[in-house]
C-alpha cells in the first residue's frame, strides 16, 4: 500500500501490534478502549499480534510486556488502562499543606492543594479530579534493535 506522508510518496509498512488493556474489572466483553485500539490499528493497515488484559499488577504487566519485546512476531506494544484512585490527598498536595502549615505563601507554580482546610473540617474535598498517568518504562527496561 502506498501513501503519501507529508508531501512525499514513502511506502506504508504495516505492523504487527500487540494491545495490552490494564483493568482489575474489563473482561475481553467489555473491554471498548482495547476494542477501539484493536480497529483502528486494523483499518489503518497494521495487524494485531496480540491482545491481552492483565490486571494492576507490576509483575503481570512486566511479564506480558516483556514476552512481547522478545517476540519477534511484535514490533510494537500499545497499553491502555489504568486505575482509579480513591484518596483524600496526593503527593503534590504536600508541599502547599506545609507551606500553609508555616504561614508561607504558596507559589502559583507550586500545583496541588492544602490538605489543612479538611483538617479544620472546612472542606470535605480537596480535588475534584486529579489526572496522572504512567508510562510501563518504569516497569522494565526496553530494549531497541
Amino acid at each position: 500500500m502506498e501513501m503519501a506522508h507529508g508531501g512525499g510518496d514513502r511506502t506504508f509498512l504495516p505492523l504487527d501490534i500487540a494491545v495490552l488493556t490494564v483493568s482489575d474489572s474489563r473482561t475481553e466483553a467489555d473491554d471498548k478502549s482495547g476494542k477501539a485500539l484493536v480497529e483502528r490499528l486494523t483499518a489503518a493497515g497494521h495487524r494485531l499480534a496480540e491482545k491481552a488484559i492483565e490486571p494492576d499488577d507490576r509483575y503481570r504487566i512486566r511479564a506480558t510486556v516483556s514476552r512481547w519485546i522478545a517476540d519477534p512476531g511484535v514490533q510494537a506494544v500499545i497499553t491502555t488502562g489504568g486505575r482509579l484512585v480513591r484518596q483524600v490527598g496526593h503527593m503534590i498536595d504536600i508541599m502547599p499543606t506545609c507551606l500553609e502549615a508555616a504561614g508561607v505563601a504558596c507559589p502559583p507554580e507550586v500545583q496541588g492543594s492544602s490538605l489543612l482546610p479538611m483538617a479544620r473540617e472546612e472542606r470535605r474535598e480537596v480535588h475534584d479530579a486529579v489526572f496522572s498517568e504512567v508510562t510501563f518504562h518504569v516497569l522494565y527496561t526496553p530494549m531497541r534493535a
